[in-house]
């Protein structure tokens, strides 16, 4: 019955299909059901997705041999009811794409049905509100004015407040990093992150954001003038605004219409300001439509986020823009922060009342993170008969609303929950600090300390380090620990490790390498200035390559580097020599050479493998797996980038042929279209599915099996030097 039109209603025959056992009723524009539908005893399906309802009807609750429940893509869906306790047998319950759901919160519904029936059962002893932490992701180029906008947001004067904004200067106020700043408006807490510019977001901003987020865009008029000037209004709107607010729906989907800022505005004539504003409104919306109509040709993800969707309204709504300069009242501040307040109101949520208890109890905790089963015991203190699987669920709905952080299906942080979010943003700005004089103002408030062996550190010794880390990138493990220790919460040797696997985890450092003969080190590749070798890939070799062009939405500078850290990672350092460049790595592998250069200007990567010919074999499948992790890596963490595959014909590259054949988007070429851990069983299998054992011919034989030639430059060449396998691709 599905996919069919009973807007007015079902009919009223289910009372004679008493024996029926699956039933599907989506995309049938339903609202109600009959109460009839309540009386198939025997019914373990049902299908209800992609409707109207504003609740599950009650004739399901009376399904008491109900399995599976489907009401997903119901975008009107608000509540369920306690009734669902009384579906004993039900296993499982779809409520994805139901974004309005509030009882249980979507943050509840989103763990799936054990984690609904523990919020109905804690319900009846008591109910509380969840008064949320939202996060307002306030975004944009550095020199935007940010800064400035949340210190006269949190000024008890209410008077403006200007930040000191010359980054070249000795006083300098900009943020470098980024903040996290806490105003209160009533009865909700807002979490203000103020993000330090371009760079800094895009490396940071899926660290801290969840589904209670509002995005705050703040445009430097000046800097806008200047942009349209030398290049265009789209190039200049793409670089300001949707470089920023794309990747940033795409992660959290179901956000509301953005906040918009427009700064500098004393700079201006009104009639020139004005002029300007119309420019930067009127080339959004046609941006936002042609990007969507774009997306919806190629099935991607922007025409499923409301804002850039809805056809009817504008990206930025009237009533969410204001325009601030140098003089302004304090009454459009007053206007803004009202603004914010009402915008929050549909995130608080009904929660058990032991659910808000814990909640209290856990972000009181005075250090940086602890671990689920410290956690567990510390809680069981106080609450005597809670269960792990409980506490489970009640701090993931903690993580989904914003008031911790849990990385619980990343390797080495799965276990430790970070309920102090600034102790992780102290822990970036150690290595992240565009200051200029930062060494030299720790060089001032250096204090000696001890290393492993216990042998003193004295200033020298420091100075040392910070000389080889600029000139090298390796920071010696002395240098980087002591950083941490002193600048952070991460203090004892536990502590260090989880701040390890921090930036580990993130890509933003890699090793630990040999520093010298007695010591090791990190490589840090966002802060190298040496360039790659291009000489190092002998032309007497063997090369492949492969090049991935990102024509989407342009990745900032440090995707490049994760990239250049996923392929170190690749190579047990014990047995490679790796080195990071400014554009890219290179490692030395067993007579395998690997070379991976990035030019972020022409948002271009190009990976090479050079050994000798009777490896081929094993050098496609090295990079195979170097250009597959890039591209899974890419895709899960800025999903517009939109990244392309260009495969280069061996044979072209080893005569040095100006015009060598390319193979486009090869089929061996694995682009995920969903953040998933499936996507590395995807990879593994498609691998195999090359290099499994039994599928092989020896590698040192393959040069001479005339079945596996094809045409290259009217010359009749090895496939082998054209395809990952020897019999797949003819």
């Amino acid at each position: 019955m599905g996919c069919n039109d009973f807007s007015t209603g079902l009919p009223n025959i289910f009372s004679s299909l008493l024996s029926l056992e699956k039933l599907d009723l989506s995309s049938c524009e339903l609202h109600t059901l009959p109460k009839s539908l309540g009386s198939l005893h025997n019914l373990g399906k049902l299908d209800l997705g992609s409707n109207s309802f504003k609740e599950i009807p009650d004739p399901v609750y009376n399904l008491r041999r109900l399995k599976f429940l489907d009401i997903s893509n119901n975008s009107d869906l608000e509540k369920m009811s306690f009734k669902i306790l009384q579906l004993t047998k039900l296993q499982k319950i779809n409520t994805f794409e139901s974004p309005k759901l509030k009882f249980p919160p979507i943050g509840v519904c989103e763990q799936g049905l054990n984690a609904i029936r523990q919020f109905f059962v804690d319900m009846k002893l008591g109910a509380g509100n969840n008064l949320p932490l939202v996060t307002i992701a306030v975004i944009g180029n550095t020199m935007a004015g940010k800064t400035s906008l949340i210190q006269t947001l949190q000024n008890v004067g209410r008077t403006r407040v200007l930040t000191y904004r010359n980054p070249e200067s000795k006083i300098d106020e900009t943020t470098k990093i980024f903040k996290v700043e806490k105003l209160k408006i009533e009865k909700v807490l807002l979490q203000l992150i103020d993000m330090g510019g371009n760079e800094i977001y895009h490396t940071t901003y899926q660290l801290a954001l969840h589904q209670n987020c509002i995005p705050l865009i703040v445009v430097n008029m000046v800097q806008y003038e200047d942009l349209v000037q030398k290049s265009s209004e789209r190039e200049a709107v793409r670089r300001l605004a949707f470089d920023y607010m794309s990747h940033l729906y795409l992660a959290n989907p179901s956000m509301g219409s953005p906040k918009l800022v427009l700064t500098h505005k004393d700079l201006f004539s009104d009639a020139k300001f004005a002029e300007l504003k119309n420019s930067f409104l009127s080339t959004s919306n046609q941006l936002c439509k042609e990007i969507v109509e774009e997306e919806k040709q190629l099935k991607g993800d922007f025409s499923l986020i409301k804002p850039f969707s809805d056809s009817t309204e504008d990206i930025f709504l009237s009533e969410d823009i204001y325009e601030i300069g140098v003089l302004e009242q304090y009454t459009v501040f007053d206007s803004l922060k009202q603004n914010l307040f009402l915008t929050c109101q549909p995130f608080i949520e009904d929660i058990p009342a032991v659910w808000e208890q814990i909640s209290q109890k856990v972000c009181a905790l005075p250090s940086a993170y602890c671990t689920f089963i410290e956690l567990f015991h510390h809680l069981k203190r106080s609450f005597k008969s809670i269960k792990q699987a409980q506490i489970e669920t009640i701090l993931t709905y903690m993580h989904q609303c914003g008031k911790i952080l849990w990385y619980k299906s990343t390797k080495g942080l799965e276990n430790y929950i970070f309920h102090n979010t600034p102790a992780l943003t102290d822990l970036l700005a150690v290595f992240y600090s565009h200051e200029g004089n930062r060494w030299g103002q720790r060089q001032k408030r250096f204090v000696p300390f001890l290393d492993e062996s216990s042998a003193r550190i004295e200033l020298e010794r420091f100075v040392e380090f910070v000389q080889v880390f600029n000139s090298t990138a390796v920071m010696d493990k002395n240098l980087f620990f002591y950083l941490i220790k002193s600048e952070t919460l991460f203090k004892n040797e536990r502590d260090l490790h989880v701040a390890m696997n921090v930036l580990k985890a993130f890509r933003l450092i890699h090793g630990p390498v040999q520093c010298d003969g007695t010591s090791t080190g990190f490589f840090i590749p966002y802060m190298v200035e040496k360039f790659c070798d291009r000489d190092i890939l002998s032309k007497e070799e063997l090369t492949l390559r492969v090049d991935l062009v990102f024509k989407g939405l342009s990745l900032p500078q440090h995707a490049y580097h994760q990239m250049s850290v996923g392929t170190l990672e690749l190579f047990p350092s014990l047995i490679a020599t790796p080195m990071v460049h400014k554009d890219g790595a290179s490692v030395f592998h067993d007579g395998l050479v690997v070379q991976l250069i990035h030019d972020y200007k022409s948002r271009k990567v190009s990976i090479y493998m050079a050994s000798t010919a009777k490896r081929v074999h094993e050098m496609w499948e090295q990079l195979l797996k170097i250009t597959n992790n890039a591209l899974q890596h890419v895709t899960n963490s800025w999903p517009a980038s939109r990244p392309v595959v260009t495969s280069f014909c061996a044979h072209c590259l080893l005569i040095q042929h100006p015009n060598p054949e390319k193979i486009v988007s090869p089929q061996w070429a694995v682009i995920p279209k969903i953040k998933s851990s499936a996507q590395t069983s995807v990879i593994s299998r498609l691998l195999s599915s090359f290099f499994g054992q039994e599928k092989l011919r020896h590698p040192s034989t393959m040069l001479d099996d005339l079945s596996t030639q094809c045409r290259c430059k009217r010359e009749t060449v090895y496939a082998v030097l054209k395809h990952p396998c020897t019999c797949k691709y003819h």
